[in-house]
């Protein structure tokens, strides 16, 4: 790892990380129950070694639009929590809520401001 600090921001060089953004579009009548989805994914993944962050984001301008960015220590951790028993609660909750298919997409962090480290 290596890191170097440029204003207040951080680049870094983790290259075990894995961070997720996922965006879900919900249903114009299944906006609460895919919160209550979401709610408790968050709540599993808590409890989950590895899980370093995971927050989930209401657009401002459509609220049935959600976002979802989670930070993981390395695919290890990402690994269980995508087999846990709550993902499966979860995905099993989106199909009954979406209105369309999710957008997930995987990167690696480099610039980070008030993220964990691993």
């Amino acid at each position: 790892m290596y890191s170097l600090l440029i204003g207040n921001q951080e680049e870094v060089g983790r290259m075990g990380q894995v961070a997720q953004v996922a965006r879900f579009v919900a249903k114009q009548d299944a906006v609460e129950p895919l919160l209550a989805a979401l709610d408790d994914a968050s709540a599993a993944a808590a409890g989950e070694p590895g899980t370093l962050v995971y927050v989930t984001h209401v657009e401002r301008d459509a609220p049935h639009v959600l976002w979802v960015y989670e930070l993981y220590a390395d695919d290890e951790a990402h690994a269980a929590h995508s087999g846990s028993e709550a993902t499966a609660r979860l995905r099993a909750a989106l199909a009954e809520t979406l209105a369309e298919p999710p957008t997930v997409t995987q990167a690696v962090p480099r610039r980070q401001l008030g993220v964990p480290a691993s």
